[in-house]
């Protein structure tokens, strides 16, 4: 009873899995391969760093402001160094730092590594266009090549069909004593 029940159950899921395909066309299957690709995730990745790369490049050129601050507290008992008797002592200190950088001959430098950045990002996001067109014509290719083959199933066919039917021709013809 289970075996028959696990039979009719799995026989049931298979038609519908058979019945639930769809039929995909040429744009699907390029929006598919192009939001599914590997390749086209990598190099939008590189991208988006060559990017990165060009805003921290540019960041470089402002002043940097850096300031801090700190606060220590110290009690006990220490030795006094003038008179070499041991004291209580209570010692509150602090102090403040404030530094600013600022770049004033590499200017140059700084204004051709942007540059340099820039290219790489416009060069990154082209080679990213180009795999996406890569992988459109790829897919394109092998779709238009699967309908060529179905098309060239279908002649053949045909073909068969028409040497079958010649052949049912010749041999009436042969029976009927039109040939020999």
């Amino acid at each position: 009873m289970f075996k028959r029940s696990l039979y009719l159950l799995i026989t049931v899921f298979a038609f519908q899995s058979g019945i639930a395909q769809e039929k995909w066309d040429l744009r699907k299957c390029v929006e598919y391969a192009l939001a599914n690709n590997i390749s086209i995730k990598q190099t939008d990745l590189q991208s988006k760093f060559s990017e990165l790369t060009l805003q921290q490049s540019k960041a470089g050129q402002l002043p940097s402001l850096n300031f801090n601050g700190s606060i220590g507290y110290r009690f006990g008992r220490s030795e006094n160094p003038t008179t070499g008797v041991l004291e209580d002592n209570n010692f509150l200190n602090s102090g403040m730092q404030m530094q600013s950088q600022v770049t004033i001959f590499n200017w140059f430098s700084q204004k051709n590594t942007i540059e340099a950045n820039r290219l790489t990002w416009e060069a990154d996001k082209e080679q990213t266009k180009k795999i996406q067109n890569d992988i459109a014509l790829n897919v394109a290719v092998a779709y238009l090549q699967i309908l060529l083959a179905r098309e060239q199933a279908n002649n053949a066919r045909v073909q068969v069909a028409q040497t079958q039917e010649q052949l049912a021709i010749t041999r009436k013809r042969v029976d009927a004593g039109a040939l020999p």
